[in-house]
């Protein structure tokens, strides 16, 4: 997963866009499932999952809202 995030992280770059990884702690585990205390079911994000990843758009959006 780490090579495919580096791989749309370099195309998107290229198109002047911004990726965020999502497949990153604290939203998954060592093994690289989704944490529990994060996700409902093992497939979907809690409430608690979905405001992490709020957090990191607001921040991956900020520069294009002048913020950042």
């Amino acid at each position: 997963m780490a090579a495919v995030n580096e791989s749309l992280a370099e195309l998107v770059g290229r198109r002047g866009g911004t990726f965020v990884a999502t497949h990153r702690p604290p939203l998954v585990d060592d093994q690289g499932h989704l944490d529990r205390d994060h996700s409902e079911d093992d497939l979907h994000l809690s409430e608690r999952g979905y405001e992490v990843l709020a957090a990191w758009l607001r921040a991956a959006c900020a520069p294009l809202a002048g913020g950042g």
